[in-house]
């Protein structure tokens, strides 16, 4: 009984690590292109800010 509780145990983490696996790449999908706008949006924001400083 121990051994089949620790094969399901096994079983379960590798299948949990596959969602987890596969929702970080597809999360990633949409994390990446709205990384690059935040980091457009802050550099627009401090050029703004230069041209307001002159």
């Amino acid at each position: 009984h121990v051994h089949t509780a620790r094969f399901i145990f096994l079983k379960t983490r590798l299948y949990l690590q596959w969602i987890f696996v596969g929702v970080l790449f597809a999360s990633q999908e949409s994390i990446i292109p709205y990384l690059i706008l935040q980091r457009i949006r802050s550099f627009r924001a401090s050029e703004r800010a230069k041209e307001d400083s002159h």
